[in-house]
Protein backbone atom coordinates (compact mmCIF):
# COMPACT_ATOMS: atom_id res chain seq x y z
CA UNK A 1 0.00 0.00 0.00
CA UNK A 2 1.38 3.98 -0.31
CA UNK A 3 1.16 4.22 3.44
CA UNK A 4 3.60 1.05 3.75
CA UNK A 5 5.66 2.47 0.78
CA UNK A 6 5.87 5.79 2.84
CA UNK A 7 6.71 3.80 6.02
CA UNK A 8 9.79 2.08 4.75
CA UNK A 9 11.39 5.52 3.73
CA UNK A 10 11.77 6.64 7.18
CA UNK A 11 13.57 2.91 7.78
CA UNK A 12 17.18 3.08 8.78
CA UNK A 13 17.46 -0.47 7.28
CA UNK A 14 15.54 -0.51 4.32
CA UNK A 15 16.40 -0.11 0.73
CA UNK A 16 14.36 2.92 0.47
CA UNK A 17 15.34 4.68 2.79
CA UNK A 18 15.30 8.33 2.18
CA UNK A 19 17.35 10.65 5.08
CA UNK A 20 14.31 13.29 4.89
CA UNK A 21 11.87 10.64 6.40
CA UNK A 22 11.22 9.17 9.05
CA UNK A 23 9.04 6.65 10.57
CA UNK A 24 7.59 5.00 13.95
CA UNK A 25 5.33 2.16 15.28
CA UNK A 26 3.43 2.57 18.14
CA UNK A 27 0.76 0.00 19.62
CA UNK A 28 -2.30 0.45 21.11
CA UNK A 29 -1.21 -0.20 24.61
CA UNK A 30 2.32 1.84 24.42
CA UNK A 31 -0.27 4.54 22.85
CA UNK A 32 -2.29 4.95 25.81
CA UNK A 33 -5.73 6.13 23.88
CA UNK A 34 -7.29 2.72 24.74
CA UNK A 35 -7.95 0.95 27.75
CA UNK A 36 -6.19 -1.86 28.34
CA UNK A 37 -9.03 -4.20 29.11
CA UNK A 38 -10.17 -3.64 25.67
CA UNK A 39 -7.01 -4.66 24.19
CA UNK A 40 -6.57 -7.79 25.73
CA UNK A 41 -10.22 -8.28 24.90
CA UNK A 42 -9.53 -7.68 21.06
CA UNK A 43 -6.38 -10.00 21.37
CA UNK A 44 -8.90 -13.14 22.70
CA UNK A 45 -11.83 -12.54 20.24
CA UNK A 46 -10.18 -10.86 17.36
CA UNK A 47 -8.56 -12.74 14.38
CA UNK A 48 -4.83 -12.94 14.65
CA UNK A 49 -3.64 -11.08 11.71
CA UNK A 50 -6.85 -8.40 12.35
CA UNK A 51 -5.62 -7.95 15.96
CA UNK A 52 -2.15 -7.23 14.64
CA UNK A 53 -3.29 -4.74 12.19
CA UNK A 54 -5.58 -3.23 14.29
CA UNK A 55 -4.17 -2.83 17.63
CA UNK A 56 0.20 -3.23 17.09
CA UNK A 57 0.52 -0.86 14.46
CA UNK A 58 1.58 -4.72 12.10
CA UNK A 59 1.46 -4.23 8.60
CA UNK A 60 0.48 -7.69 7.36
CA UNK A 61 0.52 -8.82 3.85
CA UNK A 62 -2.96 -10.16 2.97
CA UNK A 63 -1.12 -13.21 1.56
CA UNK A 64 -2.93 -16.67 1.08
CA UNK A 65 -5.91 -17.99 2.50
CA UNK A 66 -8.30 -15.37 3.71
CA UNK A 67 -10.06 -17.25 6.01
CA UNK A 68 -7.06 -18.57 7.44
CA UNK A 69 -8.46 -19.89 10.56
CA UNK A 70 -10.96 -21.92 9.15
CA UNK A 71 -10.36 -25.41 9.77
CA UNK A 72 -12.94 -28.57 9.12
CA UNK A 73 -11.59 -30.52 12.30
CA UNK A 74 -13.43 -27.38 13.98
CA UNK A 75 -15.75 -25.64 12.10
CA UNK A 76 -17.74 -28.63 10.03
CA UNK A 77 -20.33 -30.65 11.86
CA UNK A 78 -21.65 -34.15 10.60
CA UNK A 79 -24.82 -35.88 11.12
CA UNK A 80 -28.34 -33.62 11.82
CA UNK A 81 -28.26 -30.37 12.95
CA UNK A 82 -29.94 -28.66 15.76
CA UNK A 83 -33.81 -28.69 15.05
CA UNK A 84 -35.49 -25.42 13.17
CA UNK A 85 -37.10 -24.41 16.55
CA UNK A 86 -33.26 -24.50 18.76
CA UNK A 87 -32.63 -21.03 16.19
CA UNK A 88 -33.93 -17.50 17.34
CA UNK A 89 -33.90 -16.37 13.74
CA UNK A 90 -33.32 -17.87 10.06
CA UNK A 91 -31.64 -15.94 7.43
CA UNK A 92 -30.65 -16.90 3.64
CA UNK A 93 -27.65 -15.38 1.65
CA UNK A 94 -28.72 -15.08 -2.28
CA UNK A 95 -25.49 -14.36 -4.79
CA UNK A 96 -27.12 -14.52 -8.38
CA UNK A 97 -25.66 -16.33 -11.52
CA UNK A 98 -27.03 -17.24 -14.80
CA UNK A 99 -24.05 -18.55 -16.81
CA UNK A 100 -22.10 -18.23 -13.70
CA UNK A 101 -22.58 -20.52 -10.86
CA UNK A 102 -25.54 -18.75 -8.45
CA UNK A 103 -25.88 -20.01 -4.77
CA UNK A 104 -28.41 -19.73 -1.55
CA UNK A 105 -27.14 -20.32 1.52
CA UNK A 106 -29.99 -20.88 4.49
CA UNK A 107 -28.19 -20.04 8.00
CA UNK A 108 -29.68 -20.38 11.45
CA UNK A 109 -29.11 -18.29 14.18
CA UNK A 110 -28.51 -19.32 18.16
CA UNK A 111 -26.40 -18.01 20.93
CA UNK A 112 -23.35 -19.42 22.81
CA UNK A 113 -22.03 -18.28 25.82
CA UNK A 114 -18.61 -16.53 25.65
CA UNK A 115 -16.95 -17.40 29.30
CA UNK A 116 -15.77 -14.53 31.75
CA UNK A 117 -12.00 -13.08 32.00
CA UNK A 118 -10.48 -10.50 34.16
CA UNK A 119 -11.94 -7.60 32.09
CA UNK A 120 -15.21 -8.99 31.03
CA UNK A 121 -18.22 -10.83 32.82
CA UNK A 122 -19.81 -14.07 30.62
CA UNK A 123 -21.75 -13.17 27.79
CA UNK A 124 -23.62 -14.48 24.84
CA UNK A 125 -22.64 -13.85 21.25
CA UNK A 126 -24.50 -14.65 18.68
CA UNK A 127 -23.62 -18.03 16.81
CA UNK A 128 -24.33 -19.39 13.12
CA UNK A 129 -25.32 -22.76 11.65
CA UNK A 130 -24.85 -23.10 7.68
CA UNK A 131 -27.61 -25.24 7.62
CA UNK A 132 -27.92 -25.78 3.61
CA UNK A 133 -26.71 -24.73 0.02
CA UNK A 134 -27.56 -24.88 -2.87
CA UNK A 135 -25.75 -23.84 -6.18
CA UNK A 136 -25.61 -24.33 -9.97
CA UNK A 137 -24.67 -22.48 -13.02
CA UNK A 138 -27.39 -22.50 -15.75
CA UNK A 139 -30.30 -23.22 -13.39
CA UNK A 140 -32.90 -20.62 -14.49
CA UNK A 141 -34.67 -17.46 -12.89
CA UNK A 142 -38.40 -19.58 -13.54
CA UNK A 143 -40.78 -21.76 -11.29
CA UNK A 144 -39.82 -24.67 -12.91
CA UNK A 145 -40.47 -27.97 -11.20
CA UNK A 146 -38.27 -29.90 -13.60
CA UNK A 147 -36.14 -32.24 -11.28
CA UNK A 148 -32.80 -31.60 -12.83
CA UNK A 149 -32.87 -28.13 -13.54
CA UNK A 150 -35.58 -26.70 -10.93
CA UNK A 151 -36.00 -22.89 -11.14
CA UNK A 152 -34.53 -20.48 -8.71
CA UNK A 153 -37.88 -19.34 -7.62
CA UNK A 154 -39.27 -23.17 -6.90
CA UNK A 155 -36.16 -23.54 -4.67
CA UNK A 156 -36.72 -20.04 -2.72
CA UNK A 157 -40.20 -21.23 -2.19
CA UNK A 158 -39.22 -24.04 -1.02
CA UNK A 159 -36.58 -23.02 1.46
CA UNK A 160 -39.18 -20.44 2.30
CA UNK A 161 -41.87 -23.37 3.52
CA UNK A 162 -39.15 -25.45 4.83
CA UNK A 163 -37.24 -23.08 7.03
CA UNK A 164 -39.57 -20.09 7.57
CA UNK A 165 -36.34 -17.23 7.16
CA UNK A 166 -37.35 -13.87 7.64
CA UNK A 167 -34.50 -12.18 6.17
CA UNK A 168 -32.85 -12.67 2.58
CA UNK A 169 -29.67 -10.72 1.75
CA UNK A 170 -28.96 -10.74 -1.73
CA UNK A 171 -26.12 -9.49 -4.34
CA UNK A 172 -27.29 -5.74 -4.63
CA UNK A 173 -26.41 -6.37 -8.22
CA UNK A 174 -28.99 -8.78 -8.54
CA UNK A 175 -26.83 -10.32 -11.54
CA UNK A 176 -26.22 -7.13 -13.52
CA UNK A 177 -23.69 -5.30 -13.84
CA UNK A 178 -24.41 -2.60 -10.97
CA UNK A 179 -27.94 -1.66 -9.23
CA UNK A 180 -29.42 0.31 -11.68
CA UNK A 181 -29.61 -2.60 -14.20
CA UNK A 182 -30.33 -4.52 -11.23
CA UNK A 183 -33.66 -2.85 -10.94
CA UNK A 184 -34.14 -3.51 -14.41
CA UNK A 185 -33.45 -7.48 -14.76
CA UNK A 186 -36.00 -7.45 -11.62
CA UNK A 187 -34.72 -10.54 -9.71
CA UNK A 188 -34.88 -8.87 -6.51
CA UNK A 189 -38.51 -7.86 -7.09
CA UNK A 190 -39.14 -10.70 -8.48
CA UNK A 191 -37.43 -13.63 -5.67
CA UNK A 192 -39.76 -10.94 -3.48
CA UNK A 193 -42.54 -11.87 -5.35
CA UNK A 194 -41.77 -15.26 -5.26
CA UNK A 195 -41.63 -15.35 -1.78
CA UNK A 196 -44.61 -13.49 -0.78
CA UNK A 197 -47.34 -16.67 -2.33
CA UNK A 198 -45.33 -18.40 0.46
CA UNK A 199 -44.93 -15.90 3.26
CA UNK A 200 -45.88 -12.21 3.08
CA UNK A 201 -43.67 -11.53 6.34
CA UNK A 202 -40.36 -12.74 3.97
CA UNK A 203 -38.12 -9.56 3.39
CA UNK A 204 -35.78 -9.14 0.72
CA UNK A 205 -33.00 -7.33 1.62
CA UNK A 206 -30.12 -5.56 -1.02
CA UNK A 207 -27.18 -6.79 1.27
CA UNK A 208 -24.35 -4.73 2.24
CA UNK A 209 -21.59 -4.71 -0.53
CA UNK A 210 -18.03 -3.75 1.34
CA UNK A 211 -15.88 -6.92 0.62
CA UNK A 212 -13.40 -5.64 3.36
CA UNK A 213 -15.88 -5.01 5.84
CA UNK A 214 -17.74 -8.51 4.99
CA UNK A 215 -14.47 -10.47 5.02
CA UNK A 216 -13.45 -8.87 8.47
CA UNK A 217 -17.09 -9.78 9.55
CA UNK A 218 -17.02 -13.54 8.69
CA UNK A 219 -13.49 -13.48 10.33
CA UNK A 220 -14.94 -12.59 13.48
CA UNK A 221 -17.34 -15.51 13.26
CA UNK A 222 -14.98 -18.47 11.79
CA UNK A 223 -12.08 -17.31 14.83
CA UNK A 224 -11.38 -19.34 17.69
CA UNK A 225 -8.57 -19.69 20.66
CA UNK A 226 -8.74 -22.83 22.21
CA UNK A 227 -5.88 -20.93 24.38
CA UNK A 228 -8.18 -18.26 25.72
CA UNK A 229 -11.46 -20.45 25.76
CA UNK A 230 -12.96 -18.60 22.37
CA UNK A 231 -15.48 -21.02 20.54
CA UNK A 232 -15.87 -20.91 17.03
CA UNK A 233 -19.40 -19.00 15.97
CA UNK A 234 -19.56 -20.49 12.53
CA UNK A 235 -20.60 -23.73 11.96
CA UNK A 236 -21.50 -25.62 8.38
CA UNK A 237 -23.48 -29.16 8.19
CA UNK A 238 -21.23 -30.85 5.77
CA UNK A 239 -24.35 -33.36 4.39
CA UNK A 240 -25.64 -30.03 2.24
CA UNK A 241 -22.62 -27.95 2.31
CA UNK A 242 -19.69 -29.58 0.28
CA UNK A 243 -19.15 -26.92 -2.11
CA UNK A 244 -18.91 -24.14 0.73
CA UNK A 245 -16.64 -26.00 2.92
CA UNK A 246 -14.28 -26.46 -0.74
CA UNK A 247 -14.73 -22.88 -1.20
CA UNK A 248 -13.77 -21.45 2.76
CA UNK A 249 -10.58 -23.48 2.24
CA UNK A 250 -9.82 -22.17 -1.13
CA UNK A 251 -10.69 -18.59 -0.87
CA UNK A 252 -7.94 -16.88 -1.37
CA UNK A 253 -5.99 -13.28 -1.35
CA UNK A 254 -5.04 -11.56 -4.77
CA UNK A 255 -1.82 -9.78 -6.00
CA UNK A 256 -0.83 -7.68 -8.91
CA UNK A 257 1.58 -9.25 -11.89
CA UNK A 258 4.40 -8.03 -9.76
CA UNK A 259 4.02 -10.50 -6.64
CA UNK A 260 5.86 -8.62 -4.61
CA UNK A 261 4.93 -7.02 -1.20
CA UNK A 262 4.02 -4.00 -2.00
CA UNK A 263 2.10 -5.31 -5.11
CA UNK A 264 -0.25 -7.21 -2.87
CA UNK A 265 -3.99 -6.13 -2.52
CA UNK A 266 -6.63 -6.45 0.06
CA UNK A 267 -8.99 -7.42 -2.10
CA UNK A 268 -9.71 -11.52 -2.43
CA UNK A 269 -9.91 -13.58 -5.91
CA UNK A 270 -12.85 -13.64 -7.51
CA UNK A 271 -13.26 -17.61 -8.47
CA UNK A 272 -15.19 -20.42 -6.72
CA UNK A 273 -16.85 -17.18 -4.27
CA UNK A 274 -20.37 -17.71 -4.65
CA UNK A 275 -21.25 -19.33 -1.76
CA UNK A 276 -18.81 -17.72 0.47
CA UNK A 277 -20.04 -14.22 -1.04
CA UNK A 278 -23.47 -15.82 0.39
CA UNK A 279 -22.32 -15.98 3.72
CA UNK A 280 -20.29 -12.61 3.64
CA UNK A 281 -23.61 -11.12 2.68
CA UNK A 282 -26.06 -12.20 5.07
CA UNK A 283 -23.47 -12.08 8.45
CA UNK A 284 -22.32 -8.50 7.47
CA UNK A 285 -25.47 -7.03 6.58
CA UNK A 286 -27.45 -8.69 9.43
CA UNK A 287 -24.71 -8.41 12.12
CA UNK A 288 -22.98 -5.14 11.06
CA UNK A 289 -24.94 -2.71 8.53
CA UNK A 290 -27.38 -0.74 8.61
CA UNK A 291 -29.02 -2.31 5.77
CA UNK A 292 -30.33 -5.28 7.78
CA UNK A 293 -34.20 -3.96 6.80
CA UNK A 294 -36.62 -1.34 8.01
CA UNK A 295 -35.98 0.83 5.57
CA UNK A 296 -36.47 1.32 1.73
CA UNK A 297 -33.60 1.37 -0.51
CA UNK A 298 -34.03 3.47 -4.35
CA UNK A 299 -35.31 -0.13 -5.96
CA UNK A 300 -37.95 -0.62 -2.95
CA UNK A 301 -36.02 -3.34 -1.03
CA UNK A 302 -35.21 -3.35 2.80
CA UNK A 303 -31.97 -1.73 3.61
CA UNK A 304 -32.10 0.41 6.53
CA UNK A 305 -31.58 -1.04 10.56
Amino acid sequence: SRLYREFKKGQPNDESYDPLYDSIQVTAIEAGLIDRGEVERARKTRPARAFAQEYCATFNAAIGVVYDEFDRNVHVKHGVPPPLDHFSEIIVGVDWGIVNRGSMVVAGIDYVTMPQTDEFEEEEQPRIWILEEITAAGKPYSYSTEERNRGWWTEAQRIQREYAPSRWYCDPAGGAADETEAKAAGFLRQLQEALASVDRRAKVVAADNNVSAGISAVASFVHHSATFGEPPRLFIMALRCGNLITEFEAYRWQSTRGGGEDDLQEKPMKKGDHSIDCVRYLLHTHFFSKRKGGGRNSAGFDERQ
